[in-house]
């Protein structure tokens, strides 16, 4: 019951412009090794070497560092060291972050390497700077609609390296790190691993609490609810009081969803779109004319999105029996066999279309992102984050429920 941590492949276009004078001939720069097309892992590792210590090359593209991370991660000690050395020379602190913090996580049972793993967590805790972010005596964050990513970020990172502080047996330092993450961001995975830790101080009370409040902030997940149940019993309470918890914190939960429905109310004309389908073809917004639409982008690279995709499904299923409304999905990818290929073989009905160059016109910056217009194809509503793909079926409910017929 954790996250999976959300890795961002940045793909950086490295370029060389070479400048010429009448009277001398121009000068070439050696091209760059493409690193993701070297298949050797040997030449690879060179290769890479080579760009960050002789041409000194300080940016590099994010899945060539985490692949070379990753050949290094359990090499002998000064293997390691070299290659952890040359990491922490790169330029960029938000990627190569998340590169260590994916690795700390996805690694986290391999005993043998603990210590190394747990030091690569604290580095990564190194390049997060939470001033960078929010204030730090600014107000608790409960709900941040438009909380920036580098704020998720900055929590997740945090909550890998409490989670290996906890195992190191530095329980009270663990719980420091989650009431500094939870004074500006709460998730409900976090909300799990604290309930957890209280629970292990014998801090009950507080650790139902903390599953309480992870229920609110996913008022349909099961596993929320079943957390919620488990430290209920732990506390000897009833299982119909465990009931009237779980209705509780489920009608909280809601009516928060309701509440932030109503904050990003807007009246934004929604522009006319071109798109394209998966078999190539182009359907504009006038197939989706007279109707309310729910419009979710997304894009193959958003881990959580493609976790999500089941949630999507459900809703377009239920939203097949009505003549009020259209559920359609755009892909922030202007094309791709990936996305072409997990579509077909998961056999997802829910249309999907290729809008890149539409997103400009919508002005989104970040995935994923749903839209929900009334039938003059006005903009009445915009989410941003996971959470609402995870809610997806409520949010559907309670934003109809205000711009159509829907009892």
């Amino acid at each position: 019951m954790r996250k999976k941590e959300i890795l961002i492949l940045l793909i950086l276009a490295l370029m060389a412009t070479n400048c010429a004078t009448p009277k001398k001939s121009k000068k070439t720069m050696p091209a760059r090794p493409d690193l993701m097309n070297i298949t050797d892992d040997s030449r690879f590792i060179a290769e890479f070497e080579n760009l960050l210590i002789k041409e000194q090359s300080r940016e590099l593209p994010a899945e060539a560092v985490f692949r070379y991370f990753d050949l290094n991660l359990f090499a002998a000690e000064a293997q390691f060291q070299r290659a952890f050395e040359l990491v922490k020379k790169l330029d960029q602190r938000t990627e190569t972050a998340l590169m260590l913090n994916n690795i700390a996580w996805r690694f986290r049972g391999e005993e043998a390497w603990f210590d190394r793993l747990l030091h690569i967590s604290q580095f990564a805790v190194s390049l997060s700077d939470i001033s960078k972010f929010v204030k730090l005596d600014e107000s608790r964050i409960y709900y941040p609609v438009d909380a920036s990513v580098e704020l998720k970020y900055w929590a997740n990172i945090h909550d890998t390296f409490a989670w290996y502080l906890v195992k190191n047996g530095e329980k009270s330092r663990a719980l420091e790190i989650y009431d500094k993450i939870l004074k500006h961001y709460e998730q409900k995975e976090i909300y799990y691993n604290y309930a957890e830790l209280l629970h292990s101080l014998n801090r009950r009370e507080n650790a139902l609490r903390a599953a309480i409040r992870a229920m609110e902030l996913s008022p349909s997940d099961t596993d929320a609810e079943l957390l919620l149940r488990y430290y209920a019993r732990e506390m000897a309470y009833t299982e119909d009081a465990a009931s009237a918890m779980v209705l509780n914190a489920r009608d909280a939960g809601y009516g928060l969803l309701a509440a932030e429905l109503k904050a990003s109310e807007t009246q934004q004309p929604l522009p006319f779109f071109q798109l394209q389908t998966l078999d190539g073809s182009q359907i504009s917004s006038e197939l989706y004319s007279g109707s309310a639409k729910i419009i979710i982008i997304w894009n193959l690279n958003c881990e959580s999105c493609i976790q999500l995709l089941s949630n999507i499904e459900s809703a377009y299923q239920v939203q097949l029996g009505r003549s009020d409304s259209d559920l359609l999905t755009i892909s922030s990818e202007k094309e791709s066999d990936n996305t072409q290929y997990l579509i077909r073989q998961n056999d997802y009905s829910f249309p999907v279309y290729f809008g890149g160059k539409y997103l400009k016109d919508l002005g989104i910056d970040h995935v994923p992102v749903i839209i929900i217009t009334d039938t003059s194809d006005t903009i009445r509503y915009r989410l941003k984050g996971v959470r609402y793909l995870r809610e997806l079926q409520a949010v559907i409910h309670l934003a109809l429920q205000s711009i159509t017929s829907l009892p």
